[in-house]
């Protein structure tokens, strides 16, 4: 009894496992867009890409913002108060882009008004989760925000 229920046991992994297999099937990319730096931004390092519902594309490049032109990528003039701002990283939140900068998290999606201070010197990175709740990270220290405020801190 122990033994067939051992072999069946043994028949049921093999079908789930060969079940969980995917072959990959090569496909044709339609086109590709190809951008260039622009002349004045040849050395910059591009760290960073995102879009947003109406296909705006914004690059960071060393705390500048670059957007799409005519075959290159150029300084971003869409919000001109960006220019002055540090960028550090963006990421997509309701098909939006929202920014951080050495200051702030901020969009100017949803009329402007997104707009937290996250009092780190040196933001890395960040993610934004339900209802704007922010998880803001630099070298050594995570910050939390919710609905502006921030509601925790913690050195790791």
């Amino acid at each position: 009894m122990k033994f067939s229920v051992i072999i069946l046991f043994i028949l049921f992994s093999i079908a789930s496992v060969a079940q969980r297999q995917h072959k990959d099937k090569p496909f044709t990319q339609d086109y590709a867009d190809k951008y260039e730096l622009g002349n004045d931004l040849k050395n910059n390092k591009l760290l960073q890409v995102s879009s947003n519902r109406n296909k705006l594309i914004n690059v960071v490049s060393e705390g500048k913002l670059l957007q799409t032109g005519d075959e290159k990528l150029v300084k971003d003039v869409y919000y001109r108060p960006f220019e002055a701002m540090n960028i550090v990283a963006v990421d997509r939140y309701k098909e939006q882009i929202v920014y951080l900068t050495d200051i702030a998290v901020l969009s100017n999606a949803w009329s402007g008004n997104y707009y937290v201070d996250h009092g780190l010197k040196n933001p890395t990175q960040f993610v934004l989760g339900k209802n704007f709740a922010t998880l803001v990270a630099e070298n050594g220290q995570l910050v939390f925000l919710k609905e502006g405020k921030k509601i925790w801190s913690k050195s790791v």
